[in-house]
This record gives C-alpha cells, structure tokens and sequence, in this order.
C-alpha cells in the first residue's frame, strides 16, 4: 500500500477530482484555499449551475464545466481518467453523471469519497436508500456531511462512525467578517433593520416569514423593514406586503456590504440541509434567527446568545423572536460578535485544512 501524506516531497504530488453539482461563491472560496494547499493537485468539474453567477468568482480555479449534453456524452468521465486521479469527492449519489463514474473501470484504483448535505428525517424514500444505495456505498471510503443529522443519515445508510467525517461546506469568512466593523461605526448606531437571503419559495418559509412579519408589524410602530435576496415564484408574495424591499439576486461580492447595512438575519426554512447563507450572515457579525429545519443553526446558533432558534413554520413563535431582537437593539453587537466566533469555525481556510485531515485519512487506511 502507497502511503500519502500531505508534507510529502514536491515530486510526490496528490491528484485530487471534485465532482460537484454546481458552483457558487462560497464554494468558489473553499476551493481556492484546498488548491494552496501544499502537495495537492486539485480539479473541479461541475455542471452549469442555474444561478448566474459572475465569471469572476471562478478566476483561477482549475474549474471544468459542463453541458447537459456533454455529461450525457460521457465527457465528464474521459476527463476525470484524462487527470487520473487518487481520490475522488462525489457530491451525492442522485446525480446519476457522478454515479456511472463510480463504475468506469479506468478509476477503479482511485478512492472516492462520497459528499453529502442531506439530513436524517426519517422518510421513507431515506429508508429505502439504504438499499438503492448499497453498492455505492461500499465502493466508497468514507462520506463527507454537513452536520449532525447528516451524520446520523451517513450511519443509517451503512457508513461506519470512523468513515464519516464533517464539513461539507464552508464560508468565505474573510469576504463577509469586515462587515461587522462597518456595521458598529454606523452614525446612526446598530442598523434597525431584518435580512432574509435565499429563494423566494414556501420550503425556505417565506410564507411563514411574511405572516410572521405582519404580525410583527402590526405590534411595533417602529417596526423594521425587511430586506430580501434572492429570486423565486413566491415573489409576488413578497411584494405585497408591506415593509418588504426586494433586491433580487446578488452577486457574492455585492453581497457582504448589504450586509453590513442590517441589523438581523432571518432564515425561516421549512427544509435547510445546512444553510450557508445563516455562516455567511453571522460571519459578518449579525444576530440570527432561524428554524430549526436549518442545520447550521446547530452548529452556530445559541438561543439568546447569539440569536434566536424558533419552530419551523411557526408564525407565532418567528413573530416573538423579532420582537425580541428590536425590544433589545442594544445587546446586538454582543450577539454578532458571538455569531462571528462560531462562524469562524466553517472560514474557508477552516474548511480547507479539515478537508487536507479527510483526504490524509482516507488515503493512509486500508
């Protein structure tokens, strides 16, 4: 057996292929700081994502993508043979392109590692992929999962406890932290203001969201308004209630100094497999709320601490927690600057040095 280790001499270099269903900023970001790392040739390959994201977030990433055509062409799998690499990151099993690289006999030496950021919900389409799943999961070497509930998933899907490892996701901490400062030297103090970034669809809560923001409204004569990211068929919606601004789709460079304009973040998902958006937002150093449908709220979130957890699609108890953080203004600071040290823990860099520990412990097991 080859031993690996990432301090390894230059001429030993580790050819590392990630598989990912789609790219986006925070990703863009993580990526950057796996390819800095020392003794690791890495190489992405994706589908076109639906968002349009600027070109400028994949500068000078070894980034390959796809057409719908050329993945059912069986590109994707010539290139990946063409790099030949030693291991191989799987984001998920559904994505049938990833799958039928699992069994191209030109990879059948490489390890590959499974990527996934769905949670334990007990379903029934969960419990039979145990089954449908079986031969995946036994020609992968571990699993990768973005939180607590992704690890009781990867246990009931077969993974042993030292096959399965965290941090699926990460952050641009360094994008996003600067805003906080901004936010304390604000001439008018703590911006009075609540944030909703996501897609504007019923699994996200708008719906909950927008109930519970009447009723907040209705409460308060100074009531916030509620600033929205994001595009979906639920807009409308949106922009009939009052007090709401729509700012559409942002870019993730756009994004960090609107953030730095508000006071508080709101994430009222439904489902959340984890929740980037709820690190980027305490990243920059604001108070959150979120359900508890979203899985970085475990990992983040403290109920009065440094935000609020409330009952997924529980109108009432979402309009309590907005009460709750315009009726103590003052104590936002403190909240955001706790939310930053919990987000820190999921930077980019942070992620990239877990990622290194996965890929060393992968590849020196039997």
């Amino acid at each position: 057996m080859r031993t690996y280790s990432l301090i390894s001499s230059e001429d030993d270099i580790m050819k590392i292929a990630i598989c990912w269903t789609g790219y986006s900023g925070y990703m863009a970001a993580c990526w950057q700081a796996l390819c800095a790392c020392r003794g690791l040739q890495v190489r992405i390959y994706s589908p076109e994502t639906r968002y349009h994201y600027a070109p400028e977030i994949l500068e000078k990433l070894p980034i390959q993508i796809f057409t719908a055509e050329e993945l059912s062409g069986g590109k994707l799998a010539r290139a990946v043979v063409q790099q030949g690499p030693d291991l191989i990151f799987v984001s998920g099993f559904s994505y049938k392109p990833f799958r039928q690289l699992l069994r191209v006999r030109e990879l059948k030496t490489a390890k590959v590692v499974m990527c996934m950021d769905a949670a334990w919900r007990g379903q029934l389409r969960q419990f039979a992929a145990r089954v449908v799943y079986a031969p995946y999961v036994r020609r992968t070497s571990a699993v990768v999962v973005a939180g607590e509930r992704g690890r009781q998933y990867a246990r009931y899907l077969g993974y042993a406890s030292n096959r399965i490892f965290g941090s699926t996701y990460g952050c641009d901490y360094a994008r996003f932290s600067p805003a906080m400062a901004v936010r304390r030297k604000a001439p008018e103090g703590w911006p009075r203001s609540f944030v909703y970034i996501g897609r504007y669809a019923e699994i996200k809560g708008l719906d909950t969201l927008l109930e519970a923001y009447r009723r907040y409204r209705r409460a308060r004569q100074d009531a916030w308004p509620l600033h929205c990211f994001g595009n979906g068929d639920l807009r409308e919606q949106l922009l009939q209630t009052e007090g709401v601004v729509d700012h559409g789709f942002l870019q993730p460079q756009e994004l960090q100094e609107e953030l730095s304009r508000h006071g508080a973040m709101i994430l009222p998902s439904k489902h959340e497999p984890w929740g980037v958006a709820l690190a980027e937002a305490a990243a920059s150093g604001l108070p959150v709320i979120c359900s508890d449908a979203c899985c970085s709220g475990l990992d983040i979130v403290r109920q009065l601490y440094d935000g609020l957890v409330f009952a997924a699609g529980d109108a009432g108890q979402l309009t309590r927690a907005m009460l709750y953080l315009h009726d103590h203004r003052d104590s936002l600071p403190e909240f955001g600057a706790r939310a930053q040290v919990y987000a820190q823990a999921y930077s980019a860099e942070n992620w990239a040095r877990r990622w290194e520990w996965i890929i060393e412990n992968v590849m020196e097991s039997e």
